[in-house]
């Protein structure tokens, strides 16, 4: 319920400066199934009761968390992370992901990073 009533306040702050949310925390699967949603063609969000949220362009959300078990490779690309601890390398995160796919799937995925990202 947070970042709903978060989202819908920004509405109220006004469309001239840009307003930015730091969010500090563990981002679950449900954080993360929201975030994949998000479609930039028209800054909407689908929030897990289905209802579809628009943000507006100046609105900003900085997520800090120590846990990337939940990211996928896409999402990484559509969030823009700037960077990790040096603890978390890609493959990490890679693997994570791979574990979370049907099997045929992560073997197909294994051996092609394999092949061009040893």
């Amino acid at each position: 319920h947070f970042f709903e009533t978060t989202v819908m306040c920004s509405g109220k702050l006004g469309n001239y400066n840009h307003h930015w949310f730091h969010l500090d925390g563990s981002l679950d699967k449900l954080h993360c199934d929201v975030l994949a949603t998000f479609n930039f063609e028209n800054y909407t969000i689908t929030l897990p009761t289905k209802q579809k949220m628009v943000l507006l362009p100046n609105f900003r959300i900085i997520l800090e968390s120590d846990c990337a078990k939940f990211l996928t490779p896409s999402l990484i690309a559509k969030l823009g992370i700037i960077s990790f601890a040096s603890i978390i390398s890609w493959k990490t995160i890679l693997h994570s992901w791979l574990e979370r796919q049907n099997e045929n799937e992560s073997s197909e995925w294994h051996s092609i990073f394999d092949k061009y990202l040893p």
